[in-house]
């Protein structure tokens, strides 16, 4: 294995054991009735323990300011475009499965397949994210609706769909994996997607974005063109766009 793959791996390792100390201490300083350390750890603590005693308000009527990890549950749709973004645009291209001093056995199909000690194995994400026939023919096409199962069985009195009872979809395992998945997956999954949530609901909340139009072109022409900017990516560390400067945008309070 390469080197700055190992140190990599150890960087993982050594972060890991960081974050679940700092979580245990500010769990035991907030369980004594102290106020924690005032960083973003204690922060979370707090909001997942006063998640679990309080009633879900309205986020529409309430000011964004206030918001509270509570309301994350409720905003489907922000977390639908990320997963969606994931999904065709993921960070990495690859994520590396390795076998160890042991063989490991792979059931494909039915099939028992063993992969030999010390092997190498490099998961290919684009491919599993943008195939068929797990993700249908507009595989290619960046839609997050596909995220979104309407539950037909729970309606608002006027007989439209409401926000509470529509459900993420569950992919099937093993077809989507940006944070890896089983044993190994990311710590950070859910912090990012939270945190992901909360930025798109707050910018969202009273502004529109939209493409800013070259002279004499259209905003439909406009927002092509941006894509076509966005779908020129290149790998280095991460999936990068090449030419990011060329894709402004505006905001437009609404």
């Amino acid at each position: 294995m390469p080197r700055s793959w190992r140190n990599a791996g150890l960087a993982v390792t050594e972060f890991q054991a960081y974050i679940t100390r700092m979580l245990s201490k500010e769990k035991e300083l907030i369980s004594q009735g102290g106020l924690g350390s005032a960083n973003l750890m204690s922060l979370l603590v707090k909001e997942s323990e006063e998640a679990q005693q309080s009633d879900i308000g309205d986020v529409k009527a309430r000011d964004n300011q206030s918001w509270m990890y509570d309301e994350f549950p409720r905003l489907k749709r922000c977390l639908a475009v990320m997963l969606e973004s994931l999904r065709l645009y993921s960070p990495v291209a690859a994520v590396p499965k390795y076998t160890g001093d042991r063989s490991q056995p792979l059931d494909i199909n039915g099939r028992n397949h063993v992969i030999p000690p010390g092997t190498l194995v490099m998961l290919n994400i684009f491919a599993m994210h943008t195939n068929p026939r797990y993700w249908g023919k507009d595989s290619l096409t960046w839609r997050p609706s596909r995220w979104i199962i309407d539950d037909t069985t729970s309606r608002s009195g006027n007989g439209g769909a409401r926000f509470d009872d529509e459900k993420l979809l569950d992919p099937r395992k093993g077809t989507y994996f940006p944070w890896s998945g089983g044993a190994r997956v990311c710590i950070g999954k859910k912090f990012s997607q939270v945190e992901f949530v909360a930025v798109m609901a707050t910018l969202f909340f009273n502004h529109r974005v939209q493409p800013i139009a070259a002279k004499s072109e259209t905003q439909d022409l406009a927002r092509k063109r941006i894509m076509r900017i966005v779908e020129d990516s290149l790998l280095r560390m991460t999936l990068q766009v090449r030419r990011p400067s060329l894709a402004a945008v505006s905001w437009v309070k609404v």
